[in-house]
């Protein structure tokens, strides 16, 4: 996972979009409720992952000027 995080966030970076780091949300999430309630498999969100991401997504683009174009 570490590997592909480091290729969107280069594309990211090569493409002048906006990345939206999650791992340290998950990780953070994880240390509150355990790792089940927020990714059913391991990988794929459940509700409250989709929540937590849409949050993290939100403030990101917030602070990147983004929506103010």
């Amino acid at each position: 996972m570490t590997h592909y995080q480091g290729v969107v966030k280069q594309l990211a970076e090569e493409f002048n979009a906006v990345f939206v780091p999650l791992q340290g949300a998950f990780d953070a999430a994880t240390h509150r409720t355990d790792v089940a309630y927020w990714l059913w498999d391991g990988v794929h969100p459940t509700a409250a992952g989709h929540d937590l991401i849409t949050g993290e997504w939100l403030k990101i683009v917030e602070k990147s000027g983004l929506l103010n174009d």
